[in-house]
C-alpha cells in the first residue's frame, strides 16, 4: 500500500528519510532505499543526533550513507540539541515543496 503511494502519488514532492546517526542504516532503511532509489524521486537523508558522535565518527557515517545513496539523494547532519542543520533542512523542505 505504501509502495503504491510512493510510486504513483502525483503530489508527493519527495521523501525525507530520518536516520539516527548512532545506529546508521538499519535493515528496514536498506529495504526502503532498494525500493525508493530506482524511482528517481527526490530523497533527502537527515542524519539526526549528530551531536552525540565525535566529528570523525559523524564524517564516517555521513560518507557511508552518501556512498549508498550516491548522487540520487542528498544527505545532511542534523542536531536538534545544538540546532545545527536546521536551516539546511528547512531550505531542503522548501526546495521540495517548490519543485
Amino acid at each position: 500500500m505504501i509502495s503504491e503511494y510512493l510510486k504513483y502519488r502525483q503530489t508527493l514532492k519527495g521523501v525525507i528519510l530520518i536516520i539516527d546517526i548512532r545506529r546508521g542504516l538499519m535493515e528496514l532503511d536498506h529495504a526502503f532505499l532498494d525500493f525508493y532509489l530506482p524511482l528517481n524521486k527526490p530523497l533527502h537523508v537527515l542524519l539526526t543526533k549528530s551531536d552525540k558522535l565525535k566529528k570523525q565518527a559523524c564524517k564516517k557515517s555521513f560518507d557511508s550513507v552518501q556512498s549508498i545513496v550516491g548522487s540520487v539523494a542528498s544527505v545532511q547532519l542534523f542536531s536538534s540539541l545544538k540546532k545545527s542543520g536546521a536551516e539546511e533542512a528547512k531550505a531542503k523542505i522548501l526546495e521540495l515543496l517548490e519543485s
